[in-house]
């Protein structure tokens, strides 16, 4: 598996949420986001790998996961670019089939990341997790095809359509696993915040997350 990530610091992750959180605990809001996400990969898959950016606060990252040692600079224009560039890595470590998640779907449910990977082993191509946002939260390969992810309009509406798109020219079998939500702007803060309160599954699928909305519930004392 492999884990696309920020490294977490103030005024640069989780920007769209500046304003509802101040900068800073948007940065703790993403360590905890990147933990469940490594906690996640882990009770599936024995080897991960985290790709991340930018490459010169890899100590930051170390003392962050000091369990994780397998780290991959993110290298690229684009984020297609950063991504096939990460897949490309582990092809060439011996990897086979590969699934690759980011860290804003802290209670993504296991099964859809098992799904993904028993997909890949009975032959299909691709597997694609869609946001509800219209984005991807997860995608899988058995082997790098890096045109899938020329030509993406990244971190918008159309992004799952146009790599369905490019899978289709390839001619390439698809399959998805099921639609899920990941968190970018307040509503969906807030969303998360309510399901890992009433949720016993969500927060034993998210414990950092929960830990994170406990510690800060005084921010939604008027939502």
């Amino acid at each position: 598996m492999i884990i696309m990530a920020k490294v977490p610091r103030a005024g640069n992750v989780k920007t769209r949420l500046e304003g509802f959180l101040s900068p800073a605990t948007c940065r703790t809001l993403a360590e905890s986001f990147l933990q469940d996400a490594v906690i996640k990969a882990r009770s599936v898959c024995d080897n991960i790998f985290i790709a991340f950016f930018p490459s010169e606060e890899i100590e930051a990252l170390r003392e962050l996961l000091p369990f994780e040692s397998n780290f991959i600079p993110q290298d690229g224009e684009t984020l297609g670019d950063r991504m096939g560039g990460a897949f490309r890595h582990v092809y060439e470590n011996g990897a086979t089939n590969t699934v690759m998640i980011g860290t804003d779907s802290p209670t993504l449910p296991h099964d859809h990341i098992e799904s993904a990977f028993g997909s890949l082993e009975t032959g299909t191509d691709v597997v694609l997790g869609n946001a509800e946002d219209g984005g991807i939260y997860l995608i899988g390969m058995r082997k790098l095809h890096q045109e899938i992810f020329t030509g993406v309009a990244w971190s918008s509406p159309q992004t799952a359509a146009e790599i369905i798109r490019n899978v289709a020219a390839l001619n390439l079998t698809l399959e998805h696993t099921p639609v899920w939500y990941d968190i970018d702007e307040p509503s969906d803060l807030i969303f998360l915040r309510n399901e890992l309160l009433q949720d016993e599954n969500a927060r034993r699928r998210a414990p950092a997350s929960f830990q994170w909305v406990v510690e800060n519930a005084d921010l939604f004392d008027s939502t």
